[in-house]
């Protein structure tokens, strides 16, 4: 017998996953010598949800399920269950622990074009599934 388990998870971050997320906002920080790059751009306020996740933490996730033979759920939710989850909330952390600590408002229609915009202003706001 197969079990299956369907597991959604927030986005990836911590070993280069998913560049086209967070890539962008600590490439910026890391060279934040150039005056235009320095303030890394927050959209409109960046008060919306960013669901998010270690890559390690997915991983020992996944462990979990391989372990427990008696789990029943079939679809699970792993995400970071840390509450400065905003987008502001991270690039903030960004910039300040790597950059110049330097962030800028910005208008969607400024940055509609990058490839970070849409998932950047992602509002979700998920709970972990409980076996996690």
């Amino acid at each position: 017998m197969i079990n299956v388990h369907i597991v959604c998870s927030g986005f990836l971050y911590g070993n280069g996953e998913q560049n086209d997320i967070f890539y962008e906002f600590f490439r910026r920080a890391w060279v934040s010598l150039h005056p235009d790059l320095a303030a890394l751009p927050v959209i409109n306020g960046g008060q919306n949800c960013l669901p998010t996740i270690h890559v390690d933490d997915l991983a020992n996730c996944i462990d979990i399920l391989c372990i427990q033979e008696s789990h029943y759920e079939k679809y699970l939710i792993a995400v970071d269950g840390c509450s400065k989850s905003t987008q502001k909330d991270i690039v903030t952390a960004i910039t300040e622990g790597i950059g110049s600590g330097a962030t800028k408002e910005v208008a969607m229609a400024a940055v509609v074009d990058e490839a970070w915009c849409e998932l950047m202003t992602v509002d979700v706001k998920l709970e972990v599934s409980a076996c996690f």
